[in-house]
């Protein structure tokens, strides 16, 4: 069996808004060729993931790696991170002032 190679890795990523904790100490590693689904009760923390994952919000505490290195919260650093990773978004307009193609 071929080594499998970590892909995106997160560690104790926790979130919280206004005093409600949203995200507690969420890691888990996405392998080489692993499809994803984030599944979960309306309200459970899915897409507040996936914002955190991708920096458009900024999680209170955890690390986020990307084949091997921390993705830093510079504004270089999400950039490079952004143009090589992906996300499809449950509801399209979660980022309404951009169009597809931006």
């Amino acid at each position: 069996m071929k080594d499998e190679k970590v892909i995106l890795k997160l560690l104790n990523l926790t979130k919280s808004f206004d005093g409600q904790v949203v995200l507690k100490d969420v890691s888990f590693e996405v392998k080489e060729g692993d499809v994803i689904a984030v599944l979960g009760a309306s309200g459970a923390g899915k897409t507040t993931l996936l914002r955190c994952i991708n920096n458009l919000i900024t999680p209170d505490r955890g690390e986020v790696f990307f084949k091997g290195s921390q993705v830093q919260r510079t504004k270089h650093s999400i950039r490079a991170f952004r143009s090589r990773v992906g996300f499809v978004f449950q509801r399209f307009n979660l980022i309404s002032h951009l169009k597809i193609i931006d």
